[in-house]
């Protein structure tokens, strides 16, 4: 060990703590790249893990395939508890998994495998490399040298800091904590996202009153339901501005990428400079409903309701929807057009192109929609808007842990906060 090593200000904190500059070389065996094999859905010999195996920095197991391999190179390739596995090439170039509780099973070719040494701890040198300064090593290499992807030699020379080994584990065992922190808050997410797509479903198949069902062509609902073609239901369907925005204007214009979880969002805005009588056209409302008219097929039909007072117009990518109020609320017509049956049945509707997908304002005015009594409208739309308010929550807390660890991961990587000033410090070394 003994290689020079700077943060970003040429300094050399961590030397002073006692820590060591070493190298991926010097600190692990040989990296080993993968071999190249048949996958078998049959369990012929060990599973074969892929680089598309590794979703968000999980496995599941039960879906990797299997693959007929030597003894030889059985022994050569298996993974066992503490590998760390890297994306060698493609779109997940750089990125690292580590490795846990395992079936026998090796690893294929676009990744590659290092195995770090007794001295340096395997979880701490993971957490290593998804910090900035093995992000910065990796992405100077990847342009520079390897025209986007990676190899050993450059794992090899990959330098950074080494603590003791037990500073090593409880760092982290303190940031496996956060990370854990983290997998509750998106658990809590994906669950309440379920009981919502639950409801959904359900309200709008049975409704709220425990009326008798009946069929129609939009499916079962109540029987007290009407059904009408949205165009009865709505003003004239109105397209946006065929106006480029600029990064600068008088008005934001809002585009395809402001619509976000049923909602209009004013994010990543761009602006246009417009005459008045151009804006009384199409300044947006709240209430009003934003339709996506043409996309790829998978976000065609995607709807989103404004709710701000702010001065907005939209973009010509996007039709704006005004349901006649005494006969159908926004809400419950925007959690209607959200719905997945419904995300179905809009698609259905659009024409194909090669890499674009439309639904016309006047095919739209065709399609059917539930119509129920007001004050049930009324009552459905606030069911599903606090089971979004409940995801927002989630989505809030999950952001703020995030943003946690991304700190606390640089700040105990580069000795800025030692573990031991952390007042769970001793609980998290004492399980690692």
């Amino acid at each position: 060990m003994g290689t020079a090593i700077h943060n970003g200000d040429g300094t050399l904190p961590q030397s002073q703590l006692g820590w060591k500059a070493a190298t991926i070389g010097e600190t692990c065996e040989s990296p080993e790249y993968g071999f190249t094999a048949s996958a078998a859905s049959s369990p012929v010999g060990p599973q074969l893990l892929r680089i598309t195996d590794i979703q968000n920095g999980c496995v599941e197991w039960s879906t990797v395939p299997y693959c007929e391999c030597s003894t030889q190179q059985r022994q050569r390739y298996a993974l066992r508890r503490g590998d760390i596995l890297i994306a060698r090439i493609g779109a997940t170039t750089g990125k690292t998994f580590i490795v846990g509780e395992c079936p026998e099973s090796v690893f294929a070719s676009y990744l590659i495998r290092i195995r770090p040494i007794s001295t340096v701890d395997s979880a701490f040198l993971f957490y290593w490399m998804n910090s900035r300064a093995y992000w910065e090593q990796v992405n100077r290499d990847k342009h520079d040298k390897l025209k986007g992807g990676i190899n050993a030699t450059v794992l090899r020379k990959l330098s950074y800091f080494v603590p003791p080994i037990s500073e090593q584990r409880a760092i982290a065992g303190v940031l496996d904590k956060l990370q854990d922190a983290v997998a509750a808050q998106q658990a809590i997410i994906d669950r309440t996202t379920e009981l919502k797509a639950a409801l959904t479903a359900t309200l709008f198949t049975e409704g709220i009153r425990g009326e008798a069902l009946k069929e129609t062509e939009i499916g079962l609902m109540p029987k007290g339901w009407q059904t009408k073609p949205l165009g009865e239901v709505v003003s004239q369907p109105q397209y946006g501005l065929s106006i480029r925005g600029e990064a600068t204007g008088k008005y934001p214009i809002l585009r395809m990428n402001c619509q976000r979880n049923g909602r209009v969002e004013f994010d990543k805005l761009q602006f246009v400079d417009i005459d008045a009588k151009t804006f009384d056209a199409y300044r947006l409302r709240p209430g009003d409903i934003l339709f996506n008219r043409t996309n790829s097929i998978d976000l065609v039909g995607r709807t989103a309701i404004c709710e701000s007072e702010r001065d907005a117009v939209f973009a010509s990518y996007l039709i704006r929807l005004q349901t006649k109020p005494d006969e159908l609320l926004p809400v419950f017509l925007n959690h209607y057009f959200n719905w997945e049956k419904t995300q179905q049945n809009l698609k259905a509707l659009a024409t194909r192109g090669v890499s674009q997908s439309n639904i016309s304002g006047g095919k739209l005015k065709t399609f059917v929609v539930p119509v129920p009594a007001l004050d049930e409208q009324t009552e459905i739309a606030a069911a599903l808007d606090a089971m979004d308010k409940r995801v927002g929550q989630a989505e809030k807390q999950h952001q703020l842990c995030s943003e946690l660890f991304a700190a606390m991961l640089d700040e105990l990587m580069t000795g800025r906060i030692r573990v031991n000033e952390l007042d769970l410090a001793d609980d998290f070394a004492s399980n690692s």
